[in-house]
């Protein structure tokens, strides 16, 4: 269990910040997760919460400890993220979703990992802990798949064996170093939004790890339509984001060429898995769930590059 103690000559050593947009429910499985921690590691926890009373009133009633930030309405996870990163006073802030569980060495391992590699961000798997229901496999093929870990977990990996250079970390799992992320983070206004964020990092010199035995479980119950809703504001929000920073010439490539998207998704992610030999199953079997839901990144894509980002970051989590 990590420590939560702290006098005014000691910081704590980590501060996990945590979005609270997906109900009472998921949050208590994250919360109890991170209470039951192995190492000796002086941790705060953040929740930014716009969910509302209930929220409130558990967090308070179990959970004293946790820093809690309220919103009274509804409020993008990227604005959440940030309220939370600007109160922490960890050295290192570690990122996760309220739907996700970390594993019981979690904390520790992120801390060891920067102890090792002190100008990294340090990224790590996202395993699926919905398995019972087609729909939410397919949901984790499409969002987080990219970021589970080679092999079958636990066979022999200790958290520095798997660390290697990486293109892409997930949001549900990583950690930075406080004054690394501060540093590079230009517009803080805008939120915390890893997609435009870890390009200013990595401009400021810093390597990108992702170490397959830092493991969170990603649980999260859906219906198809949700899902297809929350992608397709998703993929407008992204577009639109960019959109914002493109000359009309380029705007209207990108528009033009959105019509090939679900193609390319469905290829790259069948080659990611394939290659990494797990999942291969789920794949085949979800393709019609995974069909629709590229189909809406797709038309998400063509309305944001259009017509801008609306209030898209609001309709995801």
């Amino acid at each position: 269990m990590p420590s939560q103690k702290q006098t005014q000559a000691t910081r704590p050593q980590v501060s996990v910040v945590i979005a609270s947009a997906s109900g009472c429910a998921y949050l208590a499985a994250c919360l109890e997760a991170l209470h039951r921690q192995t190492g000796s590691v002086c941790a705060e926890i953040i929740v930014a919460d716009c969910v509302g009373a209930a929220v409130t009133a558990f967090v308070r009633q179990r959970y004293p400890a946790v820093r809690l930030i309220e919103f009274t309405q509804r409020t993008s996870i990227g604005e959440l993220r940030r309220a939370a990163i600007l109160a922490a006073q960890g050295d290192l802030i570690l990122i996760t979703e309220d739907h996700c569980i970390p594993a019981q060495d979690w904390l520790a391992a992120h801390l060891q990992a920067h102890r090792t590699h002190p100008r990294a961000v340090i990224g790590g798997a996202v395993e699926n802990g919905a398995a019972a229901r087609r729909v939410d496999r397919a949901v984790y093929l499409c969002e987080y798949s990219a970021f589970a870990a080679p092999g079958a977990m636990g066979q022999g990996m200790t958290a520095q064996e798997g660390a290697a250079p990486a293109r892409g970390l997930a949001a549900s799992n990583v950690s930075y170093r406080r004054a690394d992320l501060l540093a590079a983070w230009a517009v803080p206004a805008q939120g915390y939004w890893e997609t435009f964020l870890h390009p200013q990092l990595e401009a400021q010199g810093l390597r990108f790890l992702f170490d397959p035995a830092i493991v969170v479980r990603h649980k999260k119950h859906y219906t198809p339509g949700g899902f297809w809703r929350e992608r397709f504001h998703y993929a407008r929000w992204y577009a639109g984001t960019r959109r914002a920073q493109m000359t009309p010439v380029r705007r209207l490539v990108y528009l033009l060429l959105s019509p090939l998207l679900p193609p390319l998704i469905l290829a790259r992610l069948a080659r990611h898995l394939f290659r990494i030999r797990r999942h291969r199953r789920d794949f085949v079997r979800s393709l019609p769930y995974l069909l629709g839901f590229t189909l809406a990144w797709a038309l998400g894509e063509c309305t944001g590059y259009a017509a801008g980002a609306g209030d898209s970051k609001l309709h995801f989590s």
